[in-house]
């Protein structure tokens, strides 16, 4: 559940930008201007969270493409979450896990032990 959280307070943000201005909400599906500014907005809600529930769902994400499809999936979501994340849907987004996190899951992967990922993240 804590993994949960910062997804609801950004997407809660963004139903509060279409409450404010449906017009102006539905151009940011044609302009990746005003896409940017409300996905930073939205972003603000998830940066005021505590930490551990950020990490909550970067460590979850992780592990549930780990148990899918191994160290293949599980290296896909990380450098996702590392590499790709800020630059999604206009480049509004943090990235999802830190730089500390993104070399444990090297080194651990290189190691092939989760347990170890998981106890040090």
């Amino acid at each position: 559940l804590p993994a949960l959280i910062p997804l609801i307070a950004h997407e809660a943000q963004h139903a509060w930008q279409i409450a404010r201005s449906p017009k102006n909400y539905v151009k940011t599906y044609f302009n990746d201007t005003l896409a940017q500014k409300d996905e930073l907005d939205a972003e603000k809600n998830v940066r005021k969270l505590p930490q551990e529930f950020i990490d909550e769902a970067a460590l979850e994400s992780i592990l549930y493409c780990y148990d899918i499809g191994g160290w293949n999936a599980a290296q896909k979501m990380a450098d996702n979450l590392w590499t790709e994340v800020p630059e999604m849907y206009s480049g509004g987004y943090d990235a999802g896990m830190t730089e500390t996190q993104y070399k444990l899951f090297l080194r651990t992967k290189k190691k092939k032990n989760i347990k170890e990922f998981i106890a040090k993240f």
